[in-house]
């Protein structure tokens, strides 16, 4: 991350189609933009798509966190 300057590096950990990928991803940009923590936008992507979250396997990853691998049901 040091080398190339960047923030976060943001991915899904499982096989997705295309169709719920973009759909997320419309979601995700915006969030991405609003909020410079990471964090904060996992959280309130976690509270308000867990359907996405889990089944994409959305994960963030910065120079100091990285979203969990599984999350616990709320």
């Amino acid at each position: 991350m040091a080398r190339t300057g960047v923030r976060a590096v943001v991915g899904y950990t499982r096989q997705v189609y295309w169709h719920e990928s973009a759909a997320f991803d419309l979601t995700l940009l915006p969030e991405l933009l609003d909020d410079t923590d990471p964090k904060n936008v996992y959280g309130r992507l976690v509270k308000r798509h867990p359907y996405f979250v889990d089944g994409l396997g959305l994960r963030i990853a910065t120079a100091t966190w990285v979203s969990p691998r599984t999350r616990t049901a709320a």
